[in-house]
């Protein structure tokens, strides 16, 4: 087994993916894997005693702190930063140990992942920049703003994916050239969209495609009076940069 430095940041990110390979290899064999994350970092298996690879375990790391419920190839793709062909094989790889499984174009969560997800829940992502904040009037179904968002691509914003709770529903999608993430998170009577800087420190842009986004929310409601409600409503607790 390689020497790391478990103190360390490098040691600790070493041991973190050891456990989750350990985990998909268990996994694949018929093992039980509930133990895994309980072991002594000595007993973690490494890459090179299996064919589970680091991007394999930072795929799985990553649907698990987004706790994505559904999400798309293209969405993952941007949001990773991964070669199309690399994510393929990883996403194959853990639809072959029945984690994610294929429906409607997306890829999803099994009863299996939700459970290790749940059980063993990863570092969630941290909070990001406020954009929007606001009060959906009454009248608005929330599950129809989110039907009629859900997988959705407009102006530079591409569908990343979903998660859902008990309480609330977060709408995921990633600017075109992977730079901005936004979440928007629906619940029972309101709308709060926050941005990520996946790259770069361009606020500007995450507030642009924040804009996008409000109108695409405002376009989706039906009625013109509810419209009308939902840009007063953004126009006047949008927060702004001084």
């Amino acid at each position: 087994m390689p020497q790391s430095d478990p103190q360390g940041a490098n040691g600790r990110a070493g041991n973190k993916r050891n456990r989750w390979r350990t985990f998909l290899w268990k996994t694949a064999m018929g093992e039980p894997y509930s133990d895994v994350f309980d072991r002594p970092d000595e007993e973690l298996m490494t890459a090179s005693e299996f064919g589970v690879s680091d991007k394999d375990s930072e795929i799985l790391g990553l649907i698990g702190e987004e706790e994505l419920t559904s999400f798309t190839f293209e969405g993952l793709k941007r949001r990773a930063a991964a070669h199309p062909e690399t994510l393929s094989r990883s996403l194959d790889r853990l639809e072959e140990l029945s984690i994610l499984e294929r429906a409607n174009g997306a890829y999803r969560l099994t009863a299996k992942g939700q459970e290790l997800l749940h059980a063993h829940p990863l570092s969630r992502s941290t909070g990001g920049i406020p954009l929007v904040r606001t009060l959906l009037p009454p009248t608005v179904p929330v599950r129809q703003v989110f039907a009629n968002l859900k997988g959705r691509w407009f102006g530079t914003l591409r569908w990343l994916g979903y998660s859902e709770m008990t309480d609330e529903v977060v709408l995921k999608w990633v600017t075109a050239d992977g730079k901005v993430q936004l979440d928007a998170r629906l619940s029972e009577g309101e709308l709060t969209i926050e941005g990520r800087l996946l790259q770069g420190e361009d606020r500007v842009a995450a507030i642009r495609a924040s804009h996008e986004l409000m109108t695409q929310i405002s376009a989706v409601t039906s009625k013109p009076r509810l419209r009308r409600a939902l840009m007063m409503e953004y126009g006047h607790q949008s927060l702004m940069p001084n």
